[in-house]
């Protein structure tokens, strides 16, 4: 019995299927306004779409503070994505003409970090 409850309670290490990815693209500003912002992430393994619950959190230079610009708010179809999606303001959208996945508000005084859930 002993031997059942030491293999059943081994730890085993988690498991999530948006945990393979990098930061592709980050850009503030276009065109003169410092407002217009925008994330690309690229996923590194195939059929990664859950990412309901990540933030896109900016944090000041010397790290003292920080604020969540956007808990993403549901996941993403893997197959709609080729790989990668995007979080943008909409002053980023309006000035390239491309749509993001997610939209944030601007926050022109922090360096742009994402962290998972």
């Amino acid at each position: 019995m002993l031997a059942v409850l030491l293999a059943v309670l081994v730890p085993v290490p988690g498991q999530a299927v948006y945990h393979f990815a990098n930061i592709d693209e980050i850009m503030s500003g276009v065109g003169g306004d410092s407002t217009a912002q925008y994330v690309e992430i690229r996923m590194l393994s195939a059929a990664q779409g859950s990412v309901a619950h990540s933030r896109l959190t900016a944090f000041s230079c010397n790290g003292s503070t920080h604020a969540i610009l956007l808990e993403v708010p549901n996941d993403v179809c893997p197959a709609n994505t080729n790989g990668r999606w995007t979080m943008g303001t909409a002053s980023w959208a309006a000035a390239t003409g491309v749509a993001p996945d997610f939209i944030f508000a601007a926050d022109v005084n922090v360096e742009l970090t994402a962290t998972g859930p």
